[in-house]
């Protein structure tokens, strides 16, 4: 295998580990805006207790925003 193979081969793994990295992460902030969302019907009465049965509405819940989302 020769020298330029290998950067190219690494250069693709680092490629793919960074989309993995990537979508795990906008995976979890999607998770935390939903948890936010139940926590918020409930609260205000649109939606039953038992919504939001498994998760800890107390906690405030921090999530990441676009610029352009503000």
């Amino acid at each position: 295998m020769s020298y330029g193979n290998t950067i190219l081969s690494a250069a693709a793994f680092g490629f793919l580990f960074a989309i993995y990295c990537m979508a795990g992460e906008m995976d979890y902030q999607d998770a935390k805006l939903e948890e936010q969302h139940t926590c918020a019907m409930v609260r205000d009465g649109i939606w039953p207790a038992e919504q939001a049965a498994n998760i800890n509405c107390a906690e405030q819940v921090q999530v990441a925003i676009n610029e352009q989302q503000r």
